[in-house]
């Protein structure tokens, strides 16, 4: 059956809830009395009387979905909220989410309905004192950002769907790996995985098909391949399709770059070449959508501005960017420095969110060529500049050392 994706962004009703009683007085079941808005944005961005604002707010919104696709599954996806998210669908509580950097979804179809309108309520808490989550620099040099500041979309998916595909080029040997997850991993069906490749040259030249057994190692030879930098910004499309005995199940697409990236006696080397950096810190913050972007245009503007001044790379400060601005750095050929938002303060529950963005931050963006460095910590922010003295803080930062190598090896 045809997957279904439904963009929600747009026009949605807004309201704050300085004293929280939204939930108490049934918020969730009709639709907002506040103002109209547009989604994604960050709510310091709706007006100067919320530029200081922060705690709870409530956004809604209506939408109708064709009978035709009640067959399938059901989810709402959400590429960033920040911070801790509940959903209510028809008056019927259906999840929450903590995490302001990465995407989430949550599966919606017991409480959707086909006769009439779906109404859609998300109740948003950034709280005040933001010590212990993953921020940046939100409140101690520049602008919050809080609330739904991603896009948000209604996706149909058949019984078993694609999660994620990890690709990791071999330049030396000529090839990739894929590791494809999917959301069920049944093993009383032999479910098979299609992979083609297309040339970086003609989208529609086909390289490349192979198939494999599900949960099986899954290696692609591609001679002579066309190599990633930021001259020869060479993207390889993929296309994953997940089928069992009699259809396709699945859908999944997306690209990667055939780059190496090493360092070794001081110098660090691409694609087996020593490459000179020269870089500037990019804060990630925007003069009136504060913390996205306003359009694809901007984005692009920004980074051939960079190329122009003579930069090769820009480093996103202590902010998981918006996946829009590294599908550009892959395509336009800039380098990426990533680096996860810090906390402020040392306690349990800090290091344990800090530690999830971080992981979630590598999966989503674990295929894109652009994106050199990973950061653990910007300076000692976060380690309450004690790194010095602390040997429990030295012990922390040297096993994240080799967890984050355990999530990207190269």
């Amino acid at each position: 059956m045809k997957q279904i994706v439904m963009n929600l962004n747009g026009s949605w009703r807004f309201k704050t809830d300085p004293l929280a009683i939204g939930e108490r007085e049934g918020w969730f079941r009709t639709e907002l009395d506040g103002e109209e808005v547009i989604v994604p944005a960050v709510w310091q961005s709706y007006g100067s009387n919320l530029t200081h604002y922060t705690g709870i707010a409530w956004y809604s919104k209506k939408f109708r979905i064709k009978p035709l696709a009640q067959e399938q599954r059901f989810f709402l996806h959400f590429s960033a909220v920040n911070y801790y998210v509940e959903l209510w669908l028809n008056g019927e509580y259906i999840g929450n989410h903590e995490g302001g950097y990465t995407p989430f979804k949550l599966e919606i179809g017991n409480y959707v309905t086909f006769q009439e309108e779906n109404l859609l309520a998300v109740k948003v808490f950034d709280p005040g004192d933001n010590g212990e989550i993953p921020h940046g620099k939100q409140g101690s040099w520049y602008t919050r950002a809080s609330g739904i500041w991603q896009d948000v979309k209604l996706v149909t998916y058949n019984w078993n769907f694609i999660e994620r595909v990890l690709i990791t080029p071999d330049l030396d040997r000529e090839k990739v790996l894929l590791r494809v997850n999917c959301a069920e991993e049944y093993k009383e069906k032999d479910l098979l995985v299609s992979i083609k490749i297309f040339s970086p040259e003609d989208k529609a030249k086909l390289l490349t098909e192979n198939k494999f057994l599900l949960g099986s190692k899954m290696e692609i030879e591609l001679n002579n391949p066309l190599l990633w930098s930021p001259e020869t910004p060479w993207l390889y499309q993929v296309e994953v399709s997940l089928e069992d005995e009699s259809e396709t199940i699945d859908y999944f697409y997306t690209y990667f770059g055939m780059r190496k990236v090493e360092q070794k006696n001081g110098e660090i080397f691409l694609n087996n070449k020593p490459l000179y950096i020269r870089g500037a810190l990019d804060q990630g913050f925007w003069p009136h959508s504060i913390y996205k972007a306003e359009s694809e245009e901007d984005i692009k503007a920004e980074i051939l501005k960079a190329k122009a001044l003579g930069f090769n790379l820009l480093r996103k400060h202590i902010k998981i960017e918006d996946p829009c601005y590294l599908y550009w750095a892959d395509r336009l050929g800039m380098l990426i420095w990533a680096e996860p938002p810090n906390y402020a303060k040392w306690t349990i529950q800090a290091k344990r969110r800090f530690k999830e963005e971080f992981r979630q931050m590598i999966l989503r963006d674990y295929n894109s060529p652009s994106i050199i460095i990973w950061s653990i910590y910007n300076e000692e922010w976060g380690l309450e500049q004690r790194l010095r003295q602390d040997q429990e803080k030295q012990k922390w930062v040297e096993e994240f050392y080799d967890y984050a190598k355990n999530l990207d090896a190269t």
